[in-house]
């Protein structure tokens, strides 16, 4: 079994001026002395695919408050344990875990992720979401997870043999408001109308029926629909 990784946890030291100050690594280096521990969940050598969003470290820059204080780290996300391994060197040998707080955002240039927390259906969610657009105080996210999976396959003589276990991966879209609020959106012409209350679900589908507006993987569609959703009373 791979082994748990948990770290010492180092100071979160960042003194702020006025004007704009430089983060380090260390200085986004997670919660020491507040007794909270984290790590990245096990899983058997025999499991195919990868925890990570990306397998390498990739240059990404992290900011805290907006433009407040800024600085570079290398970075990788493990959406598996759904932590940000932070890193001054390329190869990762010094990783660390990036605090885990909402007034940092980690931008890889053409991708930015934010750790949010969001009730949903009475629920609590919290975890790293990708921004893909903020309007009128709300911001559209999706949520990557990934969840380890078996399957069984039965040959034509009954007999039942297990695949390997495989990494199985899952994104969710939500449309979350100033208070933390969460509705589900889908990436889909009919299903996005599913989680919406019926009068707005019936504005949201004149709306995509009089723009034709589409669904596709570069979600353009599915930022209008927020976008104009998010205007609604």
């Amino acid at each position: 079994m791979k082994t748990i990784k948990i770290l010492a946890l180092a100071v979160f030291a960042v003194q702020f001026a006025s004007g704009q100050s430089s983060l380090t690594v260390d200085d986004l280096d997670l919660y020491q002395n507040q007794n909270v521990r984290i790590g990245t969940k096990s899983f058997s050598d025999d499991v195919e695919g990868s925890p990570y969003y990306t397998e390498e470290f990739v240059l990404a820059s992290m900011s805290m408050d907006g433009a407040e204080s800024s600085g570079n780290a290398y970075v990788r996300y493990d959406i598996y344990s759904d932590v940000m391994e932070i890193a001054s060197l390329k190869d990762g040998s010094d990783k660390s875990f990036a605090m885990q707080d909402s007034r940092i955002t980690i931008d890889f240039g053409d991708k930015t992720f934010r750790y949010m927390t969001f009730s949903r259906n009475g629920n609590e969610v919290s975890g790293y979401l990708e921004i893909l657009t903020e309007t009128n105080g709300q911001t559209l996210a999706v949520r990557h997870s990934k969840e380890v999976k078996t399957t069984e396959l039965t040959g034509a003589s009954g007999y039942q043999r297990q695949k390997p276990p495989r990494f199985a991966d899952t994104i969710e879209f939500f449309l979350i408001d100033a208070d933390g609020k969460a509705v589900k959106f889908e990436n889909h012409k009919k299903k996005i109308l599913k989680g919406l209350t019926d009068d707005k679900a019936k504005q949201v589908k004149q709306y995509i029926k009089e723009n034709k507006i589409k669904f596709d993987d570069s979600y353009r569609g599915l930022i209008a629909v927020a976008k104009y959703y998010s205007e609604l009373s």
